[in-house]
């Protein structure tokens, strides 16, 4: 790999207008300048059309892509990435904040061909001295609350909200599956990284914040119940699960 390769972030979007100016600020803020960043909008109606635009005008390293009709987080990335130019690819959610650091460090264990993708210590958006994820696990929410120093780089089995892939690693295993619309299309992406042969590294001296979202909170987002997204979270779990089993 080149030792300053182009790295594509690709950033799916439905009526994130509250999230949107803090996450494309703290991009631009990133130490690492190699970078282009591809927004997908999945016919918001809220502000964020006029914010990914303005945006544009500060940076000439923003594509903006719109879909004709709502397609979900997973179809809106599969779009990106056949535009993405990066010999690596960044999957970042939209109520994300990341550190100037943040991508620099990410890139380091590329350096080892065994390594397919990274993800960073994510602290939560609205309480920062509590970790969201720190690679992810089958027992749901594991990890809340453990210290903010002391961690070592380590070898994980899933990513969620911000994971940065070798290009030629989505090539070999596809991109994401459109039928795990809610929840665990991320899961099954990082799984099949995984079952490929390669390894996922934790690096939690790259900091990203991410906004946790309850039942009631990601129910409104989607337009749906609190119900709906309950069973729609546990159903593709399953499927998942059952999926990738060997």
């Amino acid at each position: 790999m080149n030792k300053t390769p182009l790295v594509s972030i690709i950033i799916p979007n439905y009526n994130g207008e509250k999230y949107l100016p803090l996450c494309l600020s703290s991009l631009l803020k990133t130490k690492y300048k190699k970078f282009e960043i591809i927004l997908v909008d999945d016919v918001s109606s809220d502000g964020s059309i006029k914010i990914i635009k303005s945006y544009i005008k500060k940076s000439k390293n923003i594509n903006f892509l719109r879909n004709k009709v709502n397609i979900g987080a997973a179809a809106s990335r599969n779009r990106a990435i056949k535009k993405a130019k990066g010999e690596i690819v960044v999957f970042l959610d939209n109520d994300t904040e990341v550190k100037p650091g943040w991508l620099g460090e990410l890139l380091k264990p590329f350096e080892n061909i065994s390594v397919g993708a990274t993800c960073p210590k994510m602290p939560m958006l609205q309480d920062k001295s509590r970790i969201t994820t720190a690679g992810l696990f089958l027992i749901p929410h594991t990890g809340w609350g453990i210290a903010l120093k002391g961690e070592k780089t380590r070898e994980v089995v899933s990513i969620s909200a911000c994971m940065v892939v070798r290009k030629e690693v989505i090539e070999k295993i596809g991109g994401f599956d459109e039928k795990l619309a809610v929840h665990t299309e991320d899961l099954d992406f990082s799984w099949r990284i995984w079952i490929g042969g390669w390894k996922i590294i934790y690096v939690p001296d790259s900091v990203v914040y991410h906004k946790f979202k309850g039942y009631e909170e990601r129910a409104r987002l989607m337009n749906a119940t609190k119900s709906f997204v309950y069973f729609h979270i546990n159903k593709n779990t399953f499927r998942t699960l059952i999926k990738n089993y060997e």
